[in-house]
């Protein structure tokens, strides 16, 4: 169970003894209420509390609470989610919170180092991977107007895999467990990017994946399969420029593993600009109407919005079965940027 912890980032000063009292009498009260519950496996205190973070008081905090909990409550373990992996944080969390039973990571395409890490740290006690899944946005290739590329449904599925059984369950010494992110749906970067369903609730391959590493047997039905996607015959990794108004073809390439006949959906979003640290919320962008045309299975033709700036193409792929497939090509709207380029082109 999760213990909300103030972060440094968000303004809580851990050199304040009255505020951090505070926070370990509110957090003993809740460890007093579920202590006993049925369903709880281990307390996580905090949460990525190294994120954007200077003071090491956090984790003197963070060791008196981790001391209160095993007082009090004999029968559950301790530990603290860390955001990624430094050797100097490791250590310093070793030295000021003791305590704590066990340490806990949340890393993505970076995982892959994590047996690395954990060597050369000489950290040799149990962990948990609490965050894991899609390469971060952070982590990604950009376009020229700095966009991160988001891998499709497919690509992300497969890497779900790779660094599951590389990684996770290659350890079975140290790592007791990992929780697989996001089980939902949210808005971060794009409505797409970490959740492994749909806003509607309907399963992407990520999760036909995991049943698979879970159960060793693919479900009966799978999200579709995607090949690749183009706007204007390039793909998202060649920073697609558009003219204002002026129409594209755009396309996707998509098979299913039970031959189900496929429904194609497209969306235009602009760029998200409401950009945090941390998952916090961010807010949804807003999707431009009446801008896809000329829809057949696959294929359409995308008319440019009229104003220029970032925006993406989506497009979900749907197998009836409650299983879909998606995608999304960033592009940039600027006239002048795309009237220059026209202009290299030989007569």
């Amino acid at each position: 169970m999760g213990l909300e912890i103030e972060r440094e980032r968000l303004g809580f000063d851990y050199n304040d003894p009255v505020a951090v009292a505070r926070q370990f009498e509110r957090v003993k009260a809740e460890v007093l209420k579920y202590k006993d519950d049925p369903a709880l496996i281990i307390w996580a205190i905090g949460n990525e509390l190294n994120l954007d973070a200077k003071n090491p008081k956090v984790w003197d905090a963070v060791n008196d609470i981790s001391k209160m909990i095993h007082q009090i409550d004999t029968n559950h373990l301790t530990t603290t989610p860390l955001a990624g992996f430094k050797q100097d944080l490791v250590r310093q969390v070793k030295t000021r919170a003791p305590d704590l039973d066990l340490l806990s990571f949340q890393m993505y395409a970076d995982i892959v180092n994590l047996p690395r890490y954990l060597r050369e740290s000489g950290w040799s006690g149990p962990y948990m991977v609490t965050e894991w899944g899609a390469t971060g946005h952070w982590e990604v290739k950009k376009t020229d107007w700095s966009a991160p590329i988001e891998n499709d449904s497919t690509t992300k599925a497969d890497f779900y895999q790779k660094r599951f059984e590389a990684v996770i369950q290659a350890d079975q010494k140290q790592c007791v467990g990992s929780y697989v992110f996001l089980w939902g749906h949210k808005q971060e970067r794009t409505p797409t990017w970490y959740g492994m369903f749909l806003e509607s609730g309907e399963e992407i391959a990520a999760v036909d994946v995991m049943q698979y590493l879970w159960t060793g047997a693919w479900p009966a039905t799978r999200s579709p399969h995607l090949a690749g996607a183009w706007l204007d015959g390039k793909t998202a990794h060649q920073n697609i420029h558009l003219k204002l108004g002026e129409s594209y073809p755009a396309k996707i390439q998509a098979s299913d593993y039970s031959h189900n006949p496929l429904i194609y959906i497209w969306e235009v979003m602009e760029e998200s600009t409401d950009l945090k640290t941390g998952g916090d919320f961010e807010t949804k962008p807003k999707s431009l109407p009446g801008l896809v045309q000329n829809v057949k299975d696959g294929e359409i033709i995308l008319k440019a919005p009229s104003k220029p700036g970032a925006y993406r193409l989506f497009a979900y792929v749907f197998d009836g079965k409650g299983h879909p497939a998606h995608v999304n090509i960033p592009f940039y709207v600027d006239q002048d940027k795309a009237a220059s380029l026209s202009s290299l082109a030989p007569p």
